[in-house]
């Protein structure tokens, strides 16, 4: 057998470093061809309007979504059934992971020949096990690695998918292990509702003190009479938002204030030449890329090596007792600060992040 690797794929120069599975040796194995039967199923459009029909898509972590089709509109390629209970998968997203479980209540559902549908052999498995299986890192490595195709349209063979051997604990050690983590995944997320709302709290907390808090939800007054002089802008919210404020409590002189400038030394932006396409070593000037600031925290680890040619600025050198703030991101982290509370030397800004340097004596702000 001979098997075609690109060199960026290796680690090593030896074959440990070519995506194979690592499958202890205790446990047994067998074909995914033995465990799941292709269901080929076609949809007769005479007998079923597509507006009956649900179709569906399968997404790379392996959940399933219902499509929605405008009114009107249908499928003009075959359809085929998908049951309750039964693995779908998205033939040009298989190689991301995008396998699936249909859940048992959902009815009328189907997809196109771009996806593949199977019945599982619920003697032998729980379609729960196959599903988080693939999502593991070793077995999305293998999956990658075995797509074939044009770039920007490439798939796995099916019977390459269906040829792969996967460790088979018995059913019940399968449920139990599925349950397993599925129980933790819930604790996760229960957790994180928890720590939001924590969050949340805290900064209603913090703008209540300031006076900066947002006004209540605008209450819903479909149909009402406003004065021209009290509009700040031609919308209804801008009218309620208006009559929101006249009953708002007045904070002014209730805290003191100062303008930013009488406390800021120095504000500016830094540099961002062509770097080496890794982090700086500790000898090495570096360059701070945008992801080494977040929500209140700086990573010095974000940054890419200066090349030895180039010329480090040290006037854009991080300092303890920076505050630094994303100016260019995602959308979601653009103005994100952060004070560097411990930074190793010679890292400089890069032109995607403000530099804030207070007066001697000025008060530094927390993020």
């Amino acid at each position: 057998m001979i098997e075609i690797f690109r060199w960026r794929m290796l680690d090593r120069w030896d074959a440990f470093t070519v995506p194979h599975l690592h499958i202890s040796p205790h446990l047994s194995q067998k074909k995914i061809s033995d465990l799941l039967k292709p269901r080929v199923e076609r949809v007769d459009r005479k007998e079923w309007s597509f507006d009956q029909l649900q179709p569906i898509t399968v997404h790379f972590g392996g959940d399933i979504s219902r499509r929605s089709v405008k009114e009107g509109k249908s499928y003009s390629m075959d359809l085929f059934w998908v049951r309750p209970g039964d693995v779908v998968l998205s033939k040009i997203d298989l190689k991301n992971g995008a396998v699936g479980v249909l859940p048992d209540s959902w009815e009328n559902v189907v997809v196109t020949s771009h996806f593949k549908v199977y019945t599982p052999d619920l003697e032998q498995i729980d379609p729960r096990y196959l599903k988080y299986l693939l999502r593991t890192d070793d077995f999305k490595a293998w999956l990658w690695a075995n797509r074939s195709g044009t770039d920007g349209r490439t798939e796995i063979p099916l019977e390459v998918f269906e040829g792969l051997e996967i460790p088979l604990p018995s059913k019940a050690q399968q449920s139990e292990l599925c349950d397993s983590y599925e129980a933790a995944l819930n604790e996760g997320a229960s957790k994180e509702r928890e720590a939001d709302a924590i969050d949340r709290a805290g900064w209603q907390a913090f703008e209540s003190a300031l006076g900066v808090a947002p006004p209540p939800p605008l209450s819903d007054r479909p149909v009402f009479i406003a004065q021209f002089t009290n509009l700040d802008r031609w919308s209804h919210e801008g009218i309620l938002d208006a009559i929101g404020r006249a009953n708002a409590p007045d904070w002014s002189g209730a805290i003191p204030e100062k303008r930013l400038g009488e406390l800021i030394a120095d504000l500016s932006n830094g540099w961002s030449p062509k770097c080496l396409n890794r982090a700086a070593k500790p000898e090495e000037w570096g360059v701070l890329k945008v992801g080494a600031v977040s929500f209140g925290e700086f990573n010095q680890a974000e940054n890419k090596a200066l090349p030895s040619h180039l010329k480090p600025k040290s006037g854009l050198e991080v300092q303890k007792g920076n505050v630094l703030i994303g100016r260019a991101n995602v959308m979601r982290l653009v103005g994100a600060c952060a004070i560097v509370r411990e930074t190793r030397p010679r890292l400089m800004l890069c032109d995607k992040i403000f530099r804030v340097i207070f007066r001697p004596g000025a008060e530094i702000p927390r993020t």
